[in-house]
């Protein structure tokens, strides 16, 4: 009789320790799931390196948890519904050399590439990428604008 007890008392907490498991997992993974390949574009990147500082870029045409655009200061990024995107570098440094492109005259075409070092709207994980082509005109205050055919992606 001392030994059913202790096997039904065995089984109960087996039964329970499997039922939590299971809500652990069923609570976990549909969180990981959602974010998980999720990724940030916008069809519209302007500003330029001589305005007062501080340096601010607008971002438009912007999918995911964003409110559909933002703006980046330094190296953070405010979206429209208050949510942030934090990055490695500077807003936007370009890397390489440039290339002519498809940009207008007396623009030339700079590959733009980051990190993601934190995020806030849960559309972007960190240690994520960003990149985008941009054309920068060569006079003066030397506004930028995404390359023809170029989307701002942020993963």
């Amino acid at each position: 009789m001392r030994g059913q007890r202790s096997q039904r008392a065995y089984a109960a907490a087996a039964v329970l320790l499997i039922a939590a498991s299971a809500a652990t997992f069923v609570s976990v993974a549909p969180a990981s799931a959602a974010t998980k390949g999720k990724s940030v574009t916008c069809t519209s990147l302007s500003g330029n390196l001589n305005s007062t500082p501080p340096v601010t870029f607008t971002l438009g045409g912007c999918s995911g948890n964003t409110a559909g655009s933002g703006s980046a200061q330094g190296s953070t990024i405010t979206w429209a519904n208050g949510r942030t995107t934090f990055l490695a570098l500077p807003a936007f440094t370009p890397s390489g050399n440039p290339r002519k492109g498809n940009c207008a005259a007396l623009s030339d075409k700079w590959t733009v590439t980051d990190g993601v070092a934190g995020d806030s709207t849960g559309s972007i994980k960190a240690g994520g990428k960003v990149s985008a082509k941009v054309c920068i005109l060569n006079e003066s205050p030397d506004p930028w604008s995404l390359a023809p055919g170029s989307v701002l992606t942020i993963r």
